[in-house]
């Protein structure tokens, strides 16, 4: 009979902790990359020209951001799905609601969000500033500083 060698290296076994400290880390870093590589290059400045592009509200008018030179235009990108988003929600339409008759323009574009929770959350929220979701990215544009 044979007696095992007890001084050679035992295989070394990894912590379930340690692994999964090191795949959300993994995780962490390829979504700042992604980030990067995709997000806006620089932040417009206030009094930046707005992008031209224009959508179809939920209500079928045209929302023509670009045509309105010097009048003051509140554009808030919102999606269904994003916390802070709702919070403000209610907050943005009293304030349309307090402006609209003093040449304030308001409008909602959903932007990465589907159609029908778009909808539903200008529902939801009682939205009546012109709203629309961004499906083909069209506001996606680098502004003009």
């Amino acid at each position: 009979m044979q007696i095992p060698d007890t001084n050679l290296p035992q295989p070394r076994r990894r912590s379930p902790v340690g692994t999964a400290a090191a795949a959300v880390g993994l995780v962490v870093v390829l979504l700042l990359g992604y980030s990067l590589l995709t997000g806006p290059s620089s932040a417009p400045l206030p009094g930046s020209e707005v992008p031209s592009f224009q959508l179809t509200a939920f209500d079928g008018t045209a929302m023509a951001l670009n045509g309105q030179p010097g009048q003051v235009v509140v554009v808030n990108f919102f999606a269904s799905w994003c916390s802070p988003c709702r919070e403000e929600a209610g907050d943005l339409e009293a304030i349309w609601q307090d402006y609209r008759e003093r040449d304030v323009q308001f409008y909602a574009i959903a932007y990465k969000d589907a159609t029908s929770k778009a909808r539903a959350f200008v529902d939801e929220f009682g939205i009546t500033f012109p709203s629309s979701a961004d499906t083909a990215h069209a506001s996606n544009q680098p502004m003009a500083c």
